[in-house]
C-alpha cells in the first residue's frame, strides 16, 4: 500500500449517519413505541462504537422520538392521542401559513412540478399502488409547495412536526387516499388562481381532515400507541 493514506471519516459525519439511521428505523416502526434501545446492540448492528450511538440517542430525545429513563436507558417514545391532536393542530397553522406565502411566490416552473406530482398521485391511486410509493410522491407534493414560501425556518419546523411521531403510531384508513387527492386538487386550483387566502384555508382544512379521519380510525379500533400497526399515514406521508 506504500504511502497511500486511508480516508479519514469525520466523527461528525458518523454521528449524523447513526442519527439518521436510528431516526428512520423509529419512523418506519422497526423499533416499536416503548421498546428499549440498547446502545451496545445498535452499535454492533451499525458497525460503530457506542459513542456515536449515545450522542444520536440524545439528539433523538431532543426531537421527541426517544426518552432516556433512569436505570432503563433509552426507549422509543410512546404517544397519546392528545399528542397526535396537538401535532396536527400545529401542522395546520404552520402548513397553512407556508402555503399562503408560497402562493404569493409561485412560478410557472414550480406550478408545473406540483401539477405533475398530483398527476402521479392520481395514477398511483388508480392503479392500487404500494402505500409507500404514494407516500413518497405525496411528501414531495407538500414539500414543493412549502419550500416555495422561501422561509427555511418555517419549513424546518414543519418537517420537525412530520417526523415527531413514528410511522407505527397511526393506522391509515386506505380509502383516505381518494379524499386526499380531491383536497390536493382544490389546493392546486387555488394556487393556479393565485388566491393565497383560499390556499391557506384549504391546506388547513386538509390537515384537519387528515387528523379527523386518522384519530377516528384509531379510536374506533381502541388501539393504544404500542399496539398500532405499521403501514399508516406516516409523518413522512402527511397525506
Amino acid at each position: 500500500m506504500g504511502d497511500e493514506l486511508l480516508p479519514v471519516i469525520d466523527p461528525k459525519t458518523i454521528n449524523n449517519i447513526v442519527g439518521d439511521e436510528l431516526r428512520e428505523a423509529i419512523l418506519k416502526g422497526v423499533f416499536r413505541p416503548g421498546e428499549r434501545l440498547r446502545q451496545q446492540d445498535i452499535a454492533r448492528r451499525l458497525g460503530v462504537s457506542r459513542i456515536p450511538v449515545r450522542e444520536a440517542l440524545q439528539r433523538l430525545e431532543a426531537e421527541g422520538l426517544v426518552k432516556i429513563q433512569p436505570y432503563k436507558g433509552a426507549v422509543v417514545a410512546e404517544f397519546t392521542m392528545q399528542d397526535v391532536r396537538e401535532i396536527f393542530f400545529l401542522r395546520g397553522l404552520l402548513e397553512g401559513t407556508a402555503a399562503k406565502l408560497a402562493a404569493a411566490r409561485m412560478t410557472l416552473e414550480v406550478m408545473d412540478n406540483i401539477k405533475a406530482l398530483l398527476a402521479q398521485m392520481e395514477y398511483l391511486i388508480g392503479h392500487d399502488a404500494d402505500v409507500q410509493a404514494l407516500a413518497d410522491i405525496n411528501a414531495r407534493f407538500h414539500e414543493t409547495i412549502y419550500k416555495q414560501a422561501n422561509s427555511p425556518k418555517l419549513y424546518n419546523m414543519i418537517k420537525g412536526l412530520w417526523m415527531s411521531f413514528p410511522k407505527s403510531s397511526l393506522l391509515f384508513p386506505r380509502d383516505r387516499a381518494s379524499v386526499s387527492l380531491h383536497e390536493h386538487q382544490e389546493i392546486v386550483d387555488a394556487l393556479l388562481a393565485g388566491d393565497a387566502d383560499r390556499v391557506e384555508a384549504l391546506v388547513r382544512f386538509h390537515v384537519e381532515s387528515v387528523a379527523k379521519d386518522e384519530i377516528e380510525w384509531v379510536e374506533h379500533f381502541g388501539l393504544e400507541s404500542s399496539e398500532m400497526a405499521d403501514g399508516g399515514d406516516s409523518a413522512k406521508s402527511n397525506t
